[in-house]
């Protein structure tokens, strides 16, 4: 089975699961925080129970980000996914190697994205401070780099799992949490 992880030239394929994947591509922490790696985890998923638990809830809130140090340069993604009632459920990041911001922005939203899938979360909303990622996943601006508009196509691709989604721009001071978690994902190794 090939697992595709879009990268800042526009796609690499790798032939072994994501959770077999280099280690150095994450950081974990006390908060379960995951990456790349451990998205992929089917023991996980059949825990899971349609209760009201955290992560038994089918709706959550994934919060997003990218950061490139050069611009581009070194990069990383950062999500933030809360329950209902905003508790955090997981802080993710991954390394995303040489690329530009809105690389690092897409894969941030993709990030969390495949995370929420795995843990089985139906409903989600999507908060960025991204303004041309979440015009450009609502169809309403126009993709001209081809790079961007294959991981805009992934993004979009994810977003079709969901029962429902949403996704809306907000304020920097209001994406914190997943503006951190980028940032400390610039210094974990990416494939670049």
């Amino acid at each position: 089975m090939m697992y595709q992880q879009p990268s800042s030239s526009g796609g690499v394929q790798f032939k072994e699961p994501l959770a077999k994947r280099s280690r150095e591509m994450l950081q974990l922490d006390s908060y379960q925080v995951v990456g790349a790696t451990s998205i992929l985890v089917n023991s996980q998923r059949k825990q899971l129970k349609p209760d009201n638990t955290i992560l038994g809830q089918v709706s959550c809130t994934l919060e997003f980000d990218g950061a490139s140090r050069g611009n581009p340069g070194l990069a990383g993604a950062g999500a933030v996914l809360r329950a209902e009632n905003g508790t955090v459920v997981h802080r993710l990041r991954e390394g995303v190697g040489i690329a530009t911001n809105n690389v690092a922005e897409y894969r941030g939203l993709i990030l969390g994205l495949r995370y929420a899938l795995e843990r089985g979360f139906k409903n989600i909303r999507v908060q960025g401070d991204s303004k041309l990622v979440c015009m450009q996943v609502q169809g309403l601006w126009k993709i001209k780099n081809q790079n961007m508009a294959n991981l805009c196509k992934v993004a979009k691709e994810l977003k079709e799992k969901f029962a429902s989604f949403e996704i809306k721009h907000v304020l920097r001071e209001f994406n914190s949490e997943a503006d951190a978690q980028a940032n400390l994902a610039v210094n974990l190794r990416g494939e670049g």
